[in-house]
């Protein structure tokens, strides 16, 4: 089985800087962890692999606050197939963000992926 990773960057185009990042990842090993603070128009980034050997694919999900409390959560689930991934970007509460994936259907072992999160 090929390995999988996972490399996803945030833009934050949005007026409140991202604070206090929490992330959780159910499936795969975190590489390189998303930084505390995502300043306002500026980007950060993680990275996922797989584990070796495993039946299961990379799921997680990674979390930020905004200056006035609205949560931004951001997940993935790349199946162990490699086929079509999904990756959501969504706020609490909801419709306070506007989120833009890059690709919009991403597929394979191998994904580099673009958020971009801007004011609703």
């Amino acid at each position: 089985m090929a390995n999988q990773i996972a490399v996803i960057t945030l833009y934050n185009h949005t007026s409140s800087n991202f604070t206090n990042s929490t992330i959780h990842i159910e499936h795969g090993l975190l590489q390189h962890s998303p930084p505390e603070i995502i300043a306002k128009d500026t980007s950060g980034k993680l990275e996922v692999h797989s584990i070796s050997n495993a039946q299961e694919g990379i799921k997680g999900q990674v979390s930020y606050t905004l200056e006035n409390d609205i949560e931004v959560y951001i997940n993935w689930d790349l199946p162990v197939s490699g086929a079509t991934s999904t990756y959501t970007c969504y706020s609490i509460p909801a419709d306070t963000i506007k989120a833009t994936l890059s690709p919009n259907s991403p597929s394979g072992n191998f994904q580099i992926i673009s958020i971009m999160v801007e004011d609703y």
